[in-house]
């Protein structure tokens, strides 16, 4: 009395809940292709889209949320399987990406210093993505420039350097 006889579980139409981290959730997209392999199936793939993405992140974890939507017609996968996502981040192409080390903080924002004619010359940078210790450049620097990224934690804008070219090893 007072609990349930039982649980019905249809399982030809799966609803995974999963969590992103907020550098993650800004490149997803409603409708956007997602790999799921499980252990239990030997490391088997399967496919399904994202179909919801929260808008407010856990205040503990700082990570979003997002729902996944995934066929399972031959109900193979079952509720309760632990398993791995893999989802395509936004593909950028044509941009400036430098090494993390290259940035610095100031009050006003994220800077880097590029070299022309021996001088360092001080750049506010507009950041993107950022991924391992690469991160996209969305203003502040140019195709071709020469970028500082040793020895720049001291710099002032305009001092002069010394540029040192190194030559690869054997």
């Amino acid at each position: 009395q007072g609990s349930p006889t039982f649980r019905l579980v249809q399982i030809d139409s799966l609803r995974i809940e999963a969590w992103v981290s907020e550098e993650e959730i800004v490149d997803l997209e409603i409708g956007r292709s997602i790999t799921l392999t499980l252990d239990a199936l030997h490391g088997e793939s399967f496919q399904g889209t994202i179909k919801k993405m929260g808008t407010t992140a856990d205040d503990k974890r700082r990570v979003y949320p997002i729902e996944i939507h995934l066929a399972n017609s031959d109900e193979r996968i079952l509720p309760g399987m632990i398993g791995k996502l893999k989802i395509m981040r936004k593909t950028y192409r044509q941009v400036v990406v430098i090494p993390r080390e290259a940035i610095l903080e100031r009050e006003t924002g994220p800077v880097a210093f590029v070299a022309i004619d021996n001088k360092a010359h001080l750049r506010p940078l507009t950041l993107g993505p950022a991924e391992n210790a690469s991160v996209v450049v969305k203003h502040g620097l140019e195709f071709g420039d020469q970028l500082i990224h040793k020895g720049n934690r001291d710099l002032i804008d305009g001092d002069p350097i010394q540029i040192n070219k190194m030559e690869p090893a054997p």
